[in-house]
């Protein structure tokens, strides 16, 4: 009986240092479930803490846009924000938009630019320039500066920004 328990120990533990070293060969141990460190879930918002948050953010996209047109007084522009909370990533975005005449009525510049509503990072802007814009061509150009994003191929700058801010402010349903 002696022998019988050594040699199912020994078989065991040939087992254990086959599959450690990657062999196929040899009885595979199973990890018990209590000895993997437990990845914790985000909890899903209710629809009453996602109110909340869309509300919340509404408030720092009104605080931006405040800032901006007391920054911009006395100049021939007008601003506009839009807010959007997007629960999957728990961000406020913010996006205010600026248009410029030239004291005639006629559009100088147009300019769309995306926040983190609550750090206040810039993470995109689009800019088009001309009189007229965008009722007659004119220069546009755009930037990304949101380290995760990634270019979408065969699209200009300006097409590109404009595509993230699209994305990004707008739920996938809304499409």
């Amino acid at each position: 009986m002696k022998k019988l328990v050594l040699s199912a120990v020994a078989l065991t533990s040939l087992g254990m240092l086959a599959s450690c070293k990657g062999g196929s060969s040899g009885p595979q141990v199973a990890t018990p479930l209590a000895a993997t460190p437990a990845t914790p879930a985000q909890p899903i918002p209710t629809a009453t803490e996602v109110f909340h948050l869309r509300s919340e953010c509404a408030r720092l996209a009104e605080k931006m846009l405040e800032k901006l047109e007391k920054d911009a007084e006395g100049s021939n522009s007008t601003e506009s924000q839009l807010s959007h909370y997007d629960p999957p990533s728990n961000r406020c975005y913010v996006e205010i938009s600026t248009q410029t005449t030239d004291g005639h009525g006629h559009n100088v510049d147009a300019t769309d630019t995306l926040f983190d509503g609550q750090t206040g990072e810039h993470l995109a802007s689009v800019i088009s320039q001309g009189k007229n814009c965008p009722a007659e061509p004119c220069k546009t150009t755009g930037t990304v500066d949101d380290v995760h994003h990634q270019r979408i191929a065969g699209f200009t700058y300006a097409q590109d920004a404009t595509e993230y801010i699209y994305d990004t402010m707008y739920d996938k349903r809304d499409r």
